[in-house]
Order: C-alpha cells, then sequence, then structure tokens
C-alpha cells in the first residue's frame, strides 16, 4: 500500500441515515427549512450557527418530525442553564401547527445541562462584566464629544458599539446584533466586528453619512 492508498483508507463518509422531508413548520426562513431537511436527510449531522439564526426553532422542528413520523416517542435537548426557559417558551410557541403537534413539541424533555465548570466560568466572568461596563462608558462619552463620528470601543482584538449604535451599525454593515447582559432586566444590545475590518467599516459609516469612527485613541477617517 502506497502512501496516497494509506490515506484514502482512512477517509469516512458520512453517508445519509436519515428521513426525506417535504414540509417543514411555515415560520422557517427558507435557509432554516434547508438545514432542517439537510439534518433530517443526513441522520447524524452538527450544525455550527451564530447567534439570532434560530438554532431553537430548527432542533425543534427536526425532533418534532422525527416523532411526528414514529421514528422517536422522545427527545433530549442539552442546552445552558441560562437559556432552558427561553427554550422551553419557544417549544410551547411553535405555532403555525395544529394543537396535536404542539402537545407532541411540548413533550420534549428539555434539560438543563450545567456543571461545577460552567459555575466556575459563570464566577469569572465577572471581569469580563466590569470590563464591559468601562467599555460602555467610554462608548457614551465618545457619542456625547463627537456626535458626527460613529463610536466605538476596543475590546481586545475588536471594536464594539452599543445600544442604538449597535442597531445602526448592523444595518449599515450587514453585521449580527448580540445581547450583552441579555438574562437582566437592563439587556444591551451590542455589535462588533475584528480590527482588521477597521477601513471597510468606516468606508460604510461614511457612506451613511458619518465622518468615520471615533475610538478611544482616535479617530478612522
Amino acid at each position: 500500500m502506497n502512501y496516497q492508498d494509506f490515506i484514502k483508507s482512512k477517509h469516512k463518509r458520512n453517508d445519509s441515515v436519515g428521513i426525506d422531508v417535504d414540509h417543514v413548520n411555515p415560520l422557517a426562513k427558507d435557509f432554516q427549512s434547508d438545514v432542517i431537511r439537510w439534518s433530517l436527510r443526513k441522520g447524524r449531522a452538527a450544525l455550527f450557527e451564530d447567534c439570532g439564526l434560530g438554532k431553537s426553532l430548527q432542533e425543534l422542528e427536526w425532533l418534532h418530525q422525527l416523532i411526528s413520523r414514529g421514528h422517536a416517542t422522545r427527545g433530549l435537548l442539552l442546552c445552558p442553564v441560562a437559556v432552558h426557559g427561553h427554550r422551553l417558551r419557544r417549544s410551547r410557541v411553535t405555532t403555525g401547527r395544529p394543537s396535536v403537534h404542539r402537545h407532541r413539541i411540548e413533550r420534549i424533555l428539555l434539560q438543563p445541562c450545567c456543571s461545577r465548570t460552567a459555575i466556575t466560568s459563570r464566577k469569572e466572568s465577572t471581569g469580563e462584566t466590569v470590563l464591559k461596563s468601562k467599555a460602555i462608558e467610554s462608548y457614551r462619552k465618545l457619542k456625547q464629544l463627537h456626535p458626527d463620528y460613529f463610536p466605538v470601543v476596543l475590546l481586545g482584538d475588536f471594536y464594539e458599539t452599543f445600544h442604538e449604535e449597535a442597531e445602526k451599525l448592523a444595518k449599515i454593515a450587514g453585521l449580527t446584533v448580540t445581547t450583552m447582559n441579555k438574562w437582566t432586566a437592563e439587556p444591551v444590545p451590542m455589535v462588533g466586528f475584528p480590527s482588521y475590518m477597521t477601513f471597510e467599516i468606516t468606508k460604510k459609516l461614511q457612506s451613511a453619512g458619518y465622518k468615520g469612527m471615533v475610538h478611544e485613541k482616535g479617530t478612522f477617517e
């Protein structure tokens, strides 16, 4: 056996072992429907998706399809403690279905996943929370002092902005809005982008009417 044959012998293909479906939840967007059908067809699949792309709906619909077709009687969805309440609410309001389908969805067992590591990480995140609180304070000062510029704050290798500016930047630059302190009484919308995108983002902001971007150490124009 030569080296090329040896490499080929190590190649393993995950053949499709699942089911084909024609119709999925009408609430699903086109790309979500494609992902749901693909994962059902593969049978074993991993989805790596960013925030805000509707992962809860996708996995609930995936499991609904298996249950409603008799391939399963119940399911287990593991999720972090912080989001299990949202997941339960989402499972009860997966609308666009007759009540019998909602009843089946509610039979899904959602198990909060918590470990000592997760708890430790949560305690250690206090420093990060303080850092981002200072970042918001800097953002507010920049916004007040430089009204013609778009305020951003450097956190590590990313520039971040918050509140209404986050919504604006998401629309202008096609970025995704995430949320800081999401499970508190005062969630904060935020948007970030890596520092290597500074020139590209600045040009888009200028096209939208801003002079440029301002941060703690100067401006991008």
